[in-house]
């Protein structure tokens, strides 16, 4: 007998799978666009800095041309990096942002 979609264990197997598939994502360091937005950036590791994030789109990165506003995004990376003891660690940022996608 197979589980319907409204079973709670429907549910659970598709959580359990999407954990699967996204397993290796936890481990990846940080690409791109990260170097400038989390890497080298000075703002993110004082939560002090949050209200700047939603009137100064300079705090968005370390890289001015590619400035842009995205309050909630660098925001949610300082508090990503305050968990993580104030180090800049891809585990955290991974997590949350899985977490994120799910809800």
């Amino acid at each position: 007998m197979r589980p319907s979609k409204e079973s709670p264990l429907f549910g659970l197997g598709l959580l359990v799978l999407l954990f699967v598939v996204y397993s290796n994502h936890f481990d990846n360091g940080f690409y791109f666009d990260d170097s400038h937005t989390i890497s080298s950036h000075k703002y993110i590791t004082d939560l002090s800095s949050i209200p700047k994030f939603f009137v100064d789109s300079n705090t968005y990165g370390s890289l001015p041309p590619n400035a842009s506003y995205r309050p909630v995004v660098t925001t949610l990376n300082a508090i990503d990096v305050w968990l993580a003891g104030g180090e800049r660690n891809p585990l955290y940022l991974h997590a949350t942002t899985f977490f994120w996608y799910v809800v």
